[in-house]
Order: structure tokens, then C-alpha cells, then sequence
């Protein structure tokens, strides 16, 4: 009988947990189905979200929804990034390929490009390049793409977020900034 629950659990999450709740939604929503691994960084970065001071109350609905989603892309662009560090290019390429459909920031997208170069998949990394040295430039169009009108302070909300993003998906990738980034790809 556990190997029932484990697959429900697996599948549905939490339904009392409005984070796992949401994310589980965007998830369905964009046609994305997580492995045990990728659930487990979703849970990680939802415990990270929930020890904010606000611990995700009173938060508006829209800025709730993106968090989530946010929350969604990190937790795959993690255990994305994991992979292709322990040479698991495959499962790494299968991850990376899930955050880039959430959000495909050129970082994610860098990521993509080695998972599939490591595995001689040349015409798709060099692809993957192209799009890569136009998206620097509408990064902020991605984010307002899902940024509804709705969002108190939209602006700024965008914004911000750009630059957390620039800055963690940067980093997580050993690279001191985007500027850096952006550089190596464009030699």
C-alpha cells in the first residue's frame, strides 16, 4: 500500500500546503512532470520561501503565483545545474529543458547548451547559443511575460526579480555576474 502513496504523493504534493499547492498548478499548467529529485529541490526552496518573515502571508495572488513559479524555476535550474556537475548530462539536459519552458533566462539556457555539447549534440547547442545572445537583451520581457498587469509596483517588481535572477542563476553557474556571462558567450 506505501507504493500508492508515494505515487500520489509524488504526483498531487500537499494539497493543504498553498506553495506545493501552486507550484504542483504551474507545473500541470506548462505540462511539466518532475522526477523525486526535482520534487525534492522544489521542497527545499519552498522551505526557503516559507522562512521569510512573511512566510507567504498576506501576499498578493498574482506576486503569490509568480514567487511560486519562481520558486518552481530555481528548484530545476538547482538540480539542473547539479546534474551537469556530476556529469549526469542527460538528466541535467531533461531538467534544464523544464526551467528554460517556465523561463528561458539565458543562464538556464548556457546551462542547456553544455548539457547538450557534453553529449555531442552540437546543431541543438549551437541553437541554443543564438537564443542565448538575444535573450540578454529582453530579459525584463521575459519577466513581464509572466508578471501579470496586476502586480502592485509591476515595474519594480520585474526589476528586482531580473536582478535576483541575473544574480543566483550567475552565480550557480561559478560565473562572478551576468556581465561575465555574457562575455564568455559572445568570444
Amino acid at each position: 500500500m506505501s507504493w500508492i502513496s508515494r505515487i500520489f504523493r509524488s504526483t498531487v504534493g500537499d494539497a493543504k500546503d498553498p506553495i506545493l499547492k501552486e507550484c504542483l498548478s504551474i507545473q500541470q499548467s506548462y505540462g511539466l512532470v518532475l522526477d523525486a529529485n526535482e520534487r525534492n529541490y522544489v521542497l527545499l526552496n519552498r522551505n526557503k520561501l516559507t522562512e521569510s518573515p512573511l512566510r507567504g502571508l498576506y501576499v498578493q495572488k498574482d506576486i503569490f503565483h509568480v514567487v511560486c513559479l519562481l520558486t518552481l524555476f530555481d528548484s530545476l535550474c538547482e538540480a539542473g545545474v547539479d546534474h551537469l556537475a556530476a556529469r549526469r548530462s542527460v538528466r541535467a539536459m531533461d531538467t534544464l529543458e523544464k526551467a528554460s519552458k517556465l523561463l528561458p533566462w539565458p543562464p538556464v539556457l548556457y546551462a542547456l547548451m553544455i548539457a547538450h555539447e557534453t553529449l555531442g549534440r552540437m546543431e541543438p547547442a549551437a541553437k541554443l547559443r543564438e537564443t542565448i545572445e538575444g535573450g540578454f537583451d529582453v530579459r525584463r520581457k521575459l519577466l513581464a511575460d509572466i508578471v501579470p498587469p496586476s502586480v502592485p509596483e509591476r515595474e519594480n517588481f520585474i526589476a528586482t526579480t531580473a536582478q535576483r535572477l541575473d544574480t543566483s542563476s550567475s552565480l550557480l553557474l561559478g560565473f562572478s555576474d551576468i556581465h561575465e556571462l555574457r562575455r564568455k558567450i559572445v568570444e
